[in-house]
């Protein structure tokens, strides 16, 4: 076990953080992940970090503790490229494809993590993103006796295998309460292992890393300064809603002629039906003539100025949403957030006291919503101070990082 000595006294415990994304986008875990080192106890706990692909906050993490690349092997896929898909041959070739990938690529993976653990004296090992997933890092810490924790950052359907494995992390942290009730669902018992810690937000760095006053912003953009503005912050991926956000305004832009709406969010390099949704929200947005009401952004560094120049918030997902990161951030800035009222924002949300909550893949609600809240500014305001006010006192960074700290505490006696 690694110890660290300053002045004869016993001061910290080594961390490895993983992030497993690798399909290059930048999204709500990579934010909490940075956040959470950030505000780590320094005088206890000394962090690391592994990626297994670079990606555009890189620079940040290694401004605050050694950052490792350690690329995930893909594997090889011999199944899918057989003609017919190899007929009564299958079976066989799978067991060949499942060997070929043993030998040549999880084998070797482990030996590489298990030196890892050993020559960076690693005390625990904290996964990022899932309870199904990192298979490899539990069998690599169990062989070196590494304390092993994951984050549990969405509702997954378990396999036998995966419950299996779930069992063997030491602790599972959901970042909400509908996600550890899930896991009991599915067979993984509700004891001190199993675990809720609430995403937090650091609301000053978030109210800091505004640059630009709204005016500015909206030039930029060729929005007029008192046009109603609207915007949805996420990847682009069909269950995150920006279809339904698109369909809403084209609801509203006769009420509205001056409506604009911003569509803020990044796109994997790897998955097809994420580039495949794009070009049909392109096509709606051509079709439909919402030129001038939709502006399809892309990835921007910028987002807090984006939304702080913003009327209103809007928070589509179609599927439960993990938690919500970015509604924290909306209301911290004090923007009046609409959501969907599945999955997390339900946590969050005080429906029409810190927000409003309507119905999934239901533009014809979320029409009504952002119709009402541009009709009264009262309101508008009312709403943005009580969301500001929730996050700051329930969802606060110092609140989440508490929690962390004292499971740590626990496991490293």
């Amino acid at each position: 076990m690694a110890w660290y000595v300053w002045n004869d006294m016993v001061i910290m415990r080594r961390i490895l953080y993983v992030e497993q994304n690798t399909d290059g986008t930048v999204g709500g875990s990579h934010y909490c992940l940075l956040d959470m080192i950030r505000h780590l106890d320094r005088n206890r706990f000394d962090p690391l970090v592994v990626f297994y692909r670079e990606h555009s906050l890189l620079e940040e993490f290694r401004r605050h503790c050694p950052v490792f690349i350690m690329p995930s092997p893909a594997g090889v896929d011999i199944v899918s490229r057989l003609p017919g898909a190899a007929g009564p041959f299958r079976p066989i070739v799978r067991l060949m494809q499942r060997a070929i990938n043993l030998i040549r690529y999880a084998i070797p993976s482990y030996i590489k993590k298990v030196r890892f653990l050993r020559l960076h004296h690693i005390d625990l090992v904290h996964l990022n993103n899932a309870v199904n997933r990192g298979y490899d890092w539990v069998l690599a810490c169990g062989a070196v006796r590494v304390k092993c924790i994951t984050h549990n950052r969405g509702p997954f359907r378990l396999s036998r295998s995966d419950r299996a494995f779930a069992r063997r992390f030491d602790a599972v942290v959901s970042i909400a309460g509908f996600l550890r009730d899930e896991l009991e669902r599915q067979g993984i018992e509700r004891t001190g292992r199993s675990v809720v810690v609430n995403d937090g937000i650091d609301a000053d760095d978030i109210t800091s890393r505004v640059r630009r006053p709204p005016d500015a912003v909206r030039r930029e953009l060729g929005i007029a300064p008192h046009d109603p503005l609207i915007g949805i912050v996420g990847n682009v991926r069909a269950w995150k809603g920006q279809d339904v956000v698109v369909r809403a305004v084209d609801l509203l832009r006769r009420k509205h002629p001056a409506l604009r709406c911003l569509v803020i969010g990044g796109i994997s390099d790897t998955r097809r039906d994420d580039r495949a949704f794009l070009r049909s929200l392109e096509s709606y947005v051509a079709g439909r003539g919402l030129g001038e009401h939709v502006l399809l952004l892309g990835f921007r560094d910028d987002v807090p100025d984006l939304v702080n120049a913003l009327d209103i918030l809007v928070h589509a997902s179609t599927a439960p949403e993990p938690f919500g990161r970015v509604i924290l951030e909306g209301m911290v800035l004090e923007k009046p957030v609409i959501a969907t009222n599945i999955g997390g924002p339900l946590e969050i949300v005080e429906d029409r006291v810190s927000g409003f909550l309507v119905p999934p893949d239901d533009e014809s609600a979320l029409a009504a919503a952002i119709d009402t809240l541009l009709a009264d500014a009262a309101l508008r305001e009312r709403i943005a101070r009580a969301g500001k006010h929730r996050v700051v006192n329930t969802f606060h960074i110092r609140n989440h990082i508490d929690a962390i700290h004292d499971l740590y505490e626990a496991l490293l006696p």
